[in-house]
């Protein structure tokens, strides 16, 4: 299960907590991975600013995530229009420094240069 449909550190940390509970409830019948989609969309507040974004994630986001131990993957959303290659590198260099493992959607509408 992915966060990612905050886009902010207060909602995906109640987001992963919240796949956490469920991944404790229901421990017997489905196997949950928690992971952190930060880098899903642009939030409106950063329109024409990704790259802030992209530091904002991984200053702020990546690190609590990890503090708190809420995820096991990180993943990025690859696309024109949303997280470019560069960016999305970037994100899963440093996901990978904090001992994540790492998810990449890339090419879904275009060809990103992702996959």
């Amino acid at each position: 299960m992915k966060s990612g449909y905050g886009l902010n550190l207060d909602t995906e940390v109640m987001l992963l907590k919240v796949i956490n509970e469920l991944k404790k409830k229901y421990a017997k019948e489905i196997d949950i991975i928690p992971t952190f989609l930060g880098a899903h969309d642009i939030p409106p507040e950063f329109a024409g600013k990704t790259e802030d974004y992209v530091t904002l994630i991984i200053e702020k986001m990546l690190p609590e995530v990890k503090n708190q131990g809420l995820a096991e993957y990180c993943d990025v959303f690859c696309e024109e229009g949303y997280f470019d290659y560069n960016q999305s590198l970037r994100l899963l260099k440093a996901a990978k420094k904090l001992k994540f493992k790492i998810r990449l959607h890339a090419d879904e509408f275009k060809h990103s240069k992702g996959a």
